[in-house]
């Protein structure tokens, strides 16, 4: 398994952060032992607005997409629709970033999504609650732009109704990243390396009330 040396840990600590015994924390690949973790991260989010409402609630919907992510942290896949083939669905890069020393507590986790054109979305993102408000956030997305799959990571979505709305923005913000469209209920940002074409394409494609682009 390949690991990636994140930030030493006193440029993201503050006063009673998790990271403050932790030498560096690290970012590692997701795994299917993440599983439960992630997806209370989630359903919290989605109580609070950061993802799908429907996420919060046990129903034939959220549960089918829970099923996915599942295969999708195995196979590196992911079909909404529940596609079992190894081939379906689109392709993502997990990474958990977690404290350096030995109880490797996980921290936060952000999931990117294949685009076409060869580029990324950075999909699916949340801090720990007792991590929040310590700059683990910021820390992750900069571990994470100098992976692979990170060096094409150019769109990134909040849902701005949620309550964490800004302090994303803020985390988007400070690794290069600005709001380059708004929607109803969407805002769209686009990192400063992204081809022109991506900038254009976001502010001129139709969108539907919800300001997700068709």
């Amino acid at each position: 398994m390949e690991f990636w040396r994140a930030l030493p840990a006193c440029e993201a600590r503050m006063p009673h952060s998790p990271l403050e015994t932790s030498p560096v924390a690290v970012l590692r690949p997701v795994s299917i032992q993440d599983y439960e973790w992630i997806r209370g991260l989630l359903r919290e989010g989605a109580r609070d607005g950061a993802f799908d409402p429907e996420l919060a609630h046990d129903t034939a919907q959220s549960a089918q997409f829970f099923r996915s992510l599942a295969r999708a942290l195995v196979s590196g896949r992911f079909s909404r629709d529940g596609g079992q083939d190894a081939d379906e669905g689109d392709g993502i890069h997990g990474y958990v970033f977690e404290s350096g020393d030995a109880s490797a507590q996980p921290l936060a986790f952000a999931i990117l999504k294949e685009l076409p054109g060869d580029l990324c979305e950075l999909w699916l993102a949340a801090v720990a609650p007792d991590a929040r408000r310590h700059g683990v956030g910021t820390a992750m997305l900069r571990a994470i732009l100098a992976t692979p799959a990170g060096r094409r990571m150019y769109v990134a979505r909040i849902n701005n109704a949620s309550v964490h709305a800004d302090a994303m923005a803020l985390m988007l913000n400070s690794v290069g990243f600005a709001c380059a469209r708004t929607g109803g209920e969407v805002d769209w940002y686009v990192h400063e390396n992204a081809p022109p074409s991506l900038m254009a394409f976001i502010r001129a494609a139709p969108a539907d009330l919800a300001g997700r682009l068709r």
